[in-house]
């Protein structure tokens, strides 16, 4: 091998390795270059070093002074009895919280019971260890039941007025129709003079402020702090990491304003009744007129009327049922889709975090901060 072949390849063998350093150096998510050769996680959007799928949000919080304290100047404990000690304080909170959620669903308060269990869904956020996997599912599994129970509730029978009753058309000898008011109970609720029915929003905003004031008084008086909507123990107050403080948040964002986490709102065709008025134009409360005509030459003659007879396409009832939303009065939340939740910030684009302006991209110590228009949601407010 000449020389100059061999000058040729230590050059390309040189460049490749330059270029090997330089992929591992920068972010493969977002081009953002390491902090130093140490650092597991891009500090700007927070991926794992060499392309892994793993975010550091989604890993086993590191609970150690330099990332929990924040300049605190209060720190007793060594990093492994600190965490302990979060862990411990964050899993009391969490049980307290679920009972009362729990309590609330058992009471049928249902948006009481979401507040607490949302809330306690939220704590166990700060660490993997502070609720078991079988905890958190029957947490989430009471959110779900309680988001549904809030849905639908019992509202005036929208046909009888809440009377209970209807009148009965019936023919008679001569070919004519009589009518007997309130004979019949409600074709509709079946004299019970309430229906089943999906909640209105408005009765729904009303349930939903009442709860979130008490719920707020309760979490006051057990000294807890608020950290966005959620309320942790005063005692863990500033100890979390960005990403978990964003965690925390998200797990309490404030849902959708029109159908309040539900999903479902009221239906337009129908005002959330449930029903729409007959269709028949000739129809009034379910009944019409008849007449028997006869045409000879040309020159129409009435020859009987007939009535109160029963309409056809209500048969008689004055009503139909809804066919948007099949008779239930809910449809899907317009406003989030059927999602339940608020549109995506689009400061921080869903994330909760933002870059903090002014520092240097390389050897700073923190480089972002909770999104100020959200406070870590991710969701607008």
């Amino acid at each position: 091998m000449t020389t100059t072949r061999k000058l040729s390849v230590a050059c390309a063998v040189l460049f490749c390795a330059q270029m090997l350093v330089y992929a591992v150096s920068v972010c493969e998510s977002c081009g953002w270059e390491f902090a130093d050769d140490m650092a597991r996680f891009c500090s700007h959007c927070g991926a794992a070093r060499g392309g892994g799928h793993t975010a550091q949000s989604d890993i086993k919080p590191d609970y150690g002074p330099d990332l929990n304290d924040f300049g605190s100047e209060n720190v007793s404990a060594e990093s492994g009895k600190q965490e302990e000690y979060i862990i411990e304080t964050a899993r009391a909170a969490a049980v307290d919280d679920a009972k009362l959620g729990f309590e609330a669903m058992d009471s049928q308060a249902y948006a009481y019971a979401v507040l607490a269990l949302k809330n306690a869904a939220a704590l166990s956020q700060i660490h993997p260890d502070v609720l078991s996997g079988k905890q958190r599912a029957k947490i989430y599994s009471g959110i779900s039941k309680s988001l549904s129970q809030m849905t639908f509730g019992l509202r005036t029978c929208p046909v009888c007025g809440g009377e209970g009753k209807r009148d009965h058309s019936y023919a008679m000898m001569d070919g004519q129709y009589g009518v007997m008011s309130g004979a019949l109970p409600c074709s509709v609720c079946n004299g019970a003079k309430v229906i089943t029915s999906h909640i209105p929003v408005s009765v729904l905003a009303a349930s939903a402020g009442d709860a979130k004031m008490r719920f707020s008084a309760k979490m006051q008086a057990l000294a807890r702090v608020p950290l966005a909507s959620a309320w942790i123990p005063a005692e863990l107050d500033g100890k979390f990491p960005f990403a978990v403080m964003h965690r925390i948040a998200k797990a309490t964002a404030e849902p959708c304003r029109l159908c309040f986490g539900t999903r479902r709102s009221d239906c337009p065709e129908c005002n959330g009744t449930g029903y729409i008025k007959c269709p028949n134009k000739d129809c009034s409360n379910g009944k019409i007129t008849v007449l028997d005509s006869d045409s000879t030459k040309n020159i129409k003659r009435i020859e009987s009327v007939h009535p109160n007879k029963p309409c056809p396409a209500c048969r008689g009832v004055g009503w139909i049922r809804c066919s948007e939303c099949t008779g239930t009065g809910a449809c899907t939340c317009r406003e989030c889709g059927g999602s339940g939740l608020r549109p995506e910030c689009r400061s921080c684009h869903g994330t909760g975090l933002e870059e903090i302006r002014g520092v240097k991209r390389r050897g700073a110590s923190q480089t972002m901060q909770l999104c100020k228009k959200c406070g870590g949601e991710g969701y607008s407010r």
